[in-house]
């Protein structure tokens, strides 16, 4: 009689948590696990600021949920092309459609009818930020801009984004586009399990094709971080954007992995551009010069595991045959839950044998220690649920019971006879 029992065991959350001693001048940062979500550090992680163009970074995520390949031919439409005036925009209290360029706006240089391929776009919107090549990345995959701006924002909504609105693909200044550091870091997570993505994001130079308006031209990477000869090159980063307007200051969303660990840097309000550099390289160094520690979250010697199994004559007792530590940098707050699963088999259990496992699991419920259990001793099975769970013994001894019961009632019919 095999049985399986599910049951929490206790919960506990903070394992450890050392808030990165290092300073940032900017408005707002945070640096997160890209892998696990946890924040190694925070400032004002959830105040709203304006992105600018690491807007793209969601732009880039959204259109690439919903393209297969990025192969194909887009003729570039005239209405994602359209400039204004940023004072005419200011002047009309943001009236106009929300995606329209602005006239000293980063571009990709689209022409009207051009034909590029997807591949190209997406390029020229990471690599030197052109704010027209996601205007027209947006109308492709949202049959428009707008449609797809409000579709982008849902969803990334639904990643978790609590505090995220935004009007356009490009970031070009609006009242109502903003998002948080937090907010940011999540969609930049979500991005970075997106091959395609990090292809991008990691290119350096780019060729851009000879279309049927323009010849083709090398185009190179603006973020500072990715370029080996300027002062801020750091080699164990990978993207991801750069972002600026005049209210949002200067923005810049980084990654960079070091043995095996890969971190995600969101900067917002810094002062000038080199300062969002310098605080992302202050935030990952610190990081990466942290070492592993280990914590003991049970011990061997110190815990039994009791389960009452029915029809059993004692409580099943379990025991771990190691510690079960947990290993960590200290910075990586973690929320952790811990539960038993029993799966003991059938009476009679011996002892040493397997009858479950501790589970050791993050916030999202996602198993980091799976360590077995194992009986302290032999349970038996009671004799009477012995004889009630055996259908044949049963039978048996009911049939000897009822012939019993019908003998009795012979003789008694016949004393009575008798008489």
């Amino acid at each position: 009689m095999a049985f399986k029992i599910l049951f929490f065991l206790v919960c506990f959350t903070s394992v450890i948590y050392a808030k990165l001693p290092v300073r940032v001048e900017s408005k707002a940062a945070i640096l997160i696990n890209a892998d696990t979500g946890a924040v190694l550090y925070e400032k004002n992680k959830d105040k709203q600021a304006y992105p600018a163009s690491i807007t793209k970074i969601a732009t880039a995520l959204y259109a690439l949920k919903h393209l297969d390949t990025l192969d194909a031919l887009v003729t570039c439409p005239s209405e994602s092309l359209v400039r204004i005036s940023p004072k005419v925009k200011e002047d009309h209290g943001f009236t106009h459609p929300p995606h329209w360029l602005e006239w000293d706006g980063t571009t990709y240089n689209v022409r009207k009818g051009e034909v590029l391929p997807l591949d190209a776009l997406f390029h020229g919107m990471m690599l030197v930020s052109g704010n027209d090549a996601a205007n027209v990345i947006a109308h492709h995959v949202g049959g428009d801009v707008l449609t797809f701006t409000k579709n982008m924002t849902q969803f990334c909504k639904d990643l978790g984004c609590t505090a995220t609105e935004f009007r356009n693909p490009h970031g070009l200044h609006h009242p109502q586009h903003f998002t948080t550091a937090h907010d940011m870091a999540l969609i930049t997570k979500e991005a970075l399990k997106d091959s395609r993505f990090r292809k991008i994001v990691s290119t350096i130079t780019h060729q851009r094709p000879t279309t049927n308006k323009q010849k083709g031209k090398v185009i190179t990477q603006a973020n500072r971080l990715l370029k080996k000869m300027t002062k801020f090159y750091y080699s164990r980063a990978f993207g991801i954007k750069t972002g600026y307007h005049k209210r949002a200051g200067y923005t810049l969303v980084a990654a960079a992995e070091h043995n095996g660990r890969t971190l995600i840097a969101v900067i917002l309000g810094s002062p000038n551009p080199v300062q969002r550099y310098r605080d992302a390289i202050a935030l990952f160094d610190t990081a990466f010069a942290e070492k592993h520690e280990s914590r003991i979250l049970f011990r061997e010697s110190e815990n039994v595991f009791r389960q009452t199994i029915p029809g059993a004559h004692a409580t099943l007792c379990a025991k771990l045959r190691d510690d079960v530590s947990l290993e960590y940098y200290p910075s990586e707050e973690l929320e952790l839950k811990s539960f038993l699963r029993w799966e003991a088999p059938a009476l009679p259990i011996g002892k040493d044998a397997q009858v479950g496992e501790l589970i050791v699991s993050d916030e999202n419920d996602q198993p980091l220690i799976r360590a077995p259990l194992y009986a302290t001793g032999h349970v038996k099975m009671q004799p009477l649920w012995v004889f009630w769970n055996n259908k044949p013994l049963r039978f048996s001894a009911a049939a000897l019971f009822l012939l019993v019961c019908a003998i009795c009632a012979i003789i008694l019919l016949q004393t009575k006879k008798q008489r």
